[in-house]
């Protein structure tokens, strides 16, 4: 659902960026006529993107530094299977004292 939400976000944000740019930069039909094409092409997705690339630059990691980040997510995921797992099994040996059902879910 976390995904599903960020993407509407993302495409709405697209729309209102395509939408704004459209009001306030109106294709020229001059310029359409000067370089002898039927229509001036629309802002794209892409188009979108760079624009958010030039005005939100990204920090530039250090070799180092970029290795510190990715060793945080994989303790920190990690971390997050141990407690699913954790989890699975408390289920799994409930079901099992109570109903004599063994769940597959520690079987993956």
């Amino acid at each position: 659902m976390h995904h599903t939400a960020l993407t509407a976000l993302a495409l709405w944000f697209i729309h209102q960026t395509k939408w704004e740019w459209e009001r306030e930069f109106p294709r020229d039909s001059m310029l359409a006529q000067e370089l002898e094409a039927e229509w001036l092409p629309l802002l794209s997705v892409a188009n979108v993107r760079q624009l958010l690339q030039a005005t939100l630059p990204l920090e530039q990691l250090s070799a180092e530094q970029s290795a510190q980040l990715v060793v945080e997510y994989l303790v920190k995921r990690t971390q997050a299977t141990k407690s699913r797992r954790k989890k699975q099994k408390r289920a799994n040996d409930y079901l099992l004292i109570t109903h004599g059902i063994r769940s597959n879910a520690l079987h993956m």
